[in-house]
């Protein structure tokens, strides 16, 4: 653990197989639209670290990528990572240091497997 995770009040690294070279962006709802908190690009191998010395206020984000995919996240924990395939982010998004997004992401798998 590099010593400047500590020097931010949030910071979130995702990395993402198949995709590389791109735009990233952390977004927040409010009423029907979507609004960017920050913007990272994603690196050769397929890393993306948002991180701002503010905390972030607690609730339900997006991380879009590009403009064509997305998922959401819950942010509670200021400081996790995520991996995810960009071919199929929802089923394949994993999370290191969340807890809550780990429930989130449980529950929305068992809701669709009992839509079926």
């Amino acid at each position: 653990v590099s010593q400047s995770r500590y020097c931010h009040k949030y910071r979130i690294e995702a990395k993402f197989k198949n995709l590389r070279d791109s735009v990233c962006y952390l977004t927040y709802y409010y009423e029907n639209l979507n609004y960017i908190q920050d913007s990272v690009k994603i690196n050769a191998n397929g890393v993306a670290v948002f991180q701002g010395k503010k905390a972030l206020e607690p609730c339900l984000y997006n991380i879009m990528i590009g403009t064509w995919k997305s998922i959401d996240v819950l942010i509670v924990e200021q400081q996790f990572s995520l991996e995810a395939d960009a071919k199929d982010l929802v089923n394949s998004i994993k999370f290191t240091g969340s807890r809550e997004n780990d429930l989130f992401y449980s529950y929305q798998h068992f809701g669709s497997c009992h839509q079926q």
